[in-house]
């Protein structure tokens, strides 16, 4: 199908004909035409959106949560916008987890433990923001009950141990710099990104050693210099 910015008078027509019958995706193909092609309508985007979304289509209801956060030209709305993320979030749209993760850690219904678990599921499904914002939230761990905590240890360290050189490291600091402190562990993700040859770790591992063992401490600080 052909780029929804650039068709013709004669194609939006047909579009608009396929949509009236019912077509759910043609509904979808509309507001995406009238909210990020040339011709921009909001209103208009919005009531294609809806129309798909009411029928379960899962971008569309992405598309009318992020308008109503956004409130561009239709006035915001959170309310709606997590009802339309909700919907996309249970039809595993790992976008719309995230971005329930963000209403729920910085918006006025703020439920931390809530967004821990929608950022969990995106990050789970392969969005790196989501991954990314996990790793925060073990660093400081602020707000987070421990059983999320620990799940989210469990699955850091998965990946870690599957070679994992920047997770290694991660989790490193994570154990020795985070609220969670525990030094052991810390020393032993550290090492494992050490050994790989990653200067950052081998660094921070020669620091560890600074305190006890200055052979050891000479020997990982040369090798991240």
């Amino acid at each position: 199908m052909e780029d929804n910015k650039t068709i013709s008078q004669e194609e939006l027509e047909q579009w608009i004909q396929k949509a009236e019958g019912g077509d759910c995706e043609m509904l979808y193909l509309l507001g995406e035409y009238y909210y990020t092609g040339t011709k921009k309508d909001y209103r208009r985007a919005l009531a294609y959106y809806l129309q798909a979304a009411e029928a379960g289509h899962i971008l569309a209801q992405r598309r009318a949560g992020e308008m109503y956060m956004v409130g561009k030209k239709i006035g915001k709305n959170v309310d709606e916008a997590i009802k339309w993320y909700t919907l996309a979030a249970e039809q595993g749209d790992i976008v719309a987890h995230y971005q329930l993760g963000e209403c729920y850690w910085l918006g006025k219904k703020q439920d931390k433990n809530r967004a821990f678990d929608h950022y969990f599921a995106a990050a789970k499904g392969g969005c790196s923001l989501a991954q990314e914002t996990i790793e925060k939230i073990c660093l400081h761990s602020k707000g987070i009950n421990n059983e999320r905590l620990n799940k989210a240890l469990k699955w850091l360290k998965v990946i870690a141990e599957q070679g994992n050189t920047e997770m290694q490291y991660k989790l490193g600091v994570i154990y020795s710099l985070g609220n969670i402190k525990d030094f052991t562990h810390a020393h032993e993700y550290y090492k494992m990104a050490a050994e790989t040859g990653y200067a950052p770790a081998q660094y921070e591992l020669g620091k560890m050693y600074a305190l006890k063992n200055n052979d050891e401490a000479k020997k990982w600080l040369t090798l991240a210099a």
